[in-house]
């Protein structure tokens, strides 16, 4: 299993080559583990496309 430092260490490396596109990027590679049924592969890329979103998003609300 991959730790959560892990996942977003791979999230912010994928912003940082693909820039707007990572998003785009991730989900390819989802898409491509889940025509190979690679299920755990699958597993740590859709939590890398999740990380991408979480990094990618504005912060909810103020910090107090």
């Amino acid at each position: 299993m991959i730790s959560d430092a892990n996942v977003y260490r791979a999230a912010s490396k994928m912003i940082d080559r693909h820039g707007a596109s990572a998003l785009r990027e991730a989900a390819r590679v989802v898409g491509a583990m889940l025509d190979r049924r690679d299920v755990d592969r699958l597993l740590v890329w859709a939590r890398i496309h999740h990380a991408i979103i979480l990094l990618e998003s504005p912060p909810s609300s103020a910090l107090h």
